[in-house]
């Protein structure tokens, strides 16, 4: 998942989604953002398992281990303006 496209839905006071585009075996990185997709949760490091819960009216994206939810960092708006994943280099 693409922490920025989610925190884009939450933002704009919108659901957060799956993009069907994630889904294709050969995308690793978003082609809107740049930014590495996100297969594992940042705090706990388990992978593959999140859940969508309603919060503040809105379904979000959460980790099913720790219940923390899939966002946008700082270091994520950094490296979507400045690529260091070396899979974010095509154009």
């Amino acid at each position: 998942m693409c922490p920025v496209c989610l925190e884009g839905d939450r933002q704009s006071g919108r659901d957060q989604y799956v993009r069907r585009r994630w889904s294709r075996s050969e995308t690793v990185a978003c082609p809107i953002h740049r930014v590495c997709l996100r297969f594992s949760c940042m705090k706990c490091f388990t992978r593959y398992d999140f859940r969508f819960e309603y919060r503040d009216e809105l379904a979000e994206l959460i980790c099913s281990g720790c219940l923390a939810p899939v966002v946008c960092t700082a270091g994520t708006l950094l490296r979507s303006i400045t690529p260091t994943c070396p899979l974010q280099r095509w154009r």
